[in-house]
């Protein structure tokens, strides 16, 4: 794993089972402890862009523990988070021995998180955000195939993995063998790398549709004349170097003007939020090719992204914001008490890690 972190595939961790008695898991057998993630984001909050390059990253990082005989027992795109615009695995224990012959239990949750998220957008020009908060499990294949029209399912992806999953899928509620074939099944480890290969060669090749929209040439037809625009990231510059804020929240950051002039005054990160997708594909080209460390993420700010799941807590709220904001993100860690460390497992409910207040 220690080689997965250089190359920046893996949260870095340290091994602290010795404070495992001080958080009252003397049980344990490994303890491990990693950096703070300034946020946590929620693939619903992502674009086009920041979802492609989380299930390019997913197909790396297992295909390099393949060839190490090592592999994933799943395929959540909640254990991918963001570092700027650069994706990074988070969950350690998903890690586990490659079995020959073993198939790929997560190919239908990959699909459904990750690639049929992706084929909504660059095959049907549709945004999946509003669908994919409603079904945390995401986006399932045999919903996506009552939407692909007749000409797109001969697409040797469509084919394979939404339509013949789909069916297959329809036939397994209905009969009561499935589970045993399932057990049963064996997947040589060439196919099973020539299916992530071909997955990559196809997310790869994706792009967002053109989108027209209203905000997404803001930089050119903003209503400010120059001055106007001048003035404000001075007003901008002014008040952030004053401040000096670790983690900076951008609203209405369209592509990210005002969140570099936040950064060259001195903000550590900047979190982006806005509505327009087209804006959010600027930012993110942007923030790549300049080295921002900026993320910039979908909201709705008149419908936020709410404590969720069971209980209402696969998602958490930003404590003390006000209304609508208070039904935002707080940070996903609990400090130890010898306040250096932090938890190395998520706490979780169902799939999401939890954003917890601190």
């Amino acid at each position: 794993m220690r080689k997965l972190v250089e190359r920046g595939r893996l949260v870095d961790f340290t091994d602290v089972t010795e404070q495992a008695s001080q958080v009252g898991i003397e049980q344990a057998d490994v303890l491990l402890s990693h950096p703070q993630i300034p946020f946590i984001s929620y693939p619903y909050e992502w674009s086009f862009s920041l979802h492609k390059a989380a299930a390019l990253a997913h197909l790396d990082l297992h295909l390099e523990l393949l060839s190490q005989d090592f592999t994933l027992s799943d395929a959540t795109a909640y254990n991918m988070q963001f570092d700027g615009t650069r994706p990074v695995h988070i969950d350690h224990l998903s890690i586990g021995p490659y079995e020959d012959g073993e198939i790929w239990a997560a190919h239908r949750q990959f699909c459904m998180q990750f690639l049929n998220p992706l084929l909504m957008w660059s095959m049907l020009d549709l945004q999946p955000n509003h669908w994919f908060r409603g079904s945390l499990e995401g986006i399932a294949p045999e919903d996506l195939a009552k939407l692909v029209p007749l000409r797109k399912r001969l697409n040797w992806t469509v084919l394979t993995h939404v339509i013949a999953q789909a069916t297959l899928q329809n036939r397994s509620v209905q009969t009561t063998t499935g589970s045993s074939r399932y057990r049963e099944a064996r997947l040589p480890r060439s196919s099973f790398e020539g299916m992530l290969r071909g997955l990559r060669g196809a997310i790869a090749k994706m792009e967002v549709p053109s989108h027209k929209t209203v905000w997404g040439d803001y930089a050119n037809n903003t209503s400010y004349a120059a001055p106007e625009a001048e003035a404000k990231h001075d007003l901008v510059k002014e008040v952030v170097a004053a401040i000096k804020p670790g983690l900076l929240y951008d609203l209405g950051c369209n592509t990210g003007d005002y969140s570099k002039s936040a950064l060259e005054a001195g903000a550590g990160k900047v979190i982006g939020f806005d509505f327009d997708h087209g804006a959010l594909e600027i930012a993110f080209k942007r923030a790549q090719l300049e080295q921002l460390d900026l993320l910039p993420l979908w909201l709705d700010a008149a419908n936020p992204s709410p404590s969720q799941g069971w209980g209402r807590r696969s998602g958490w709220a930003l404590p003390g914001a006000p209304s609508p904001m208070r039904f935002w993100h707080s940070r996903s860690f609990t400090t130890l008490p010898s306040g250096a460390t932090y938890r190395s497992t998520w706490q979780s409910t169902g799939s999401c890690p939890l954003r917890l207040p601190e």
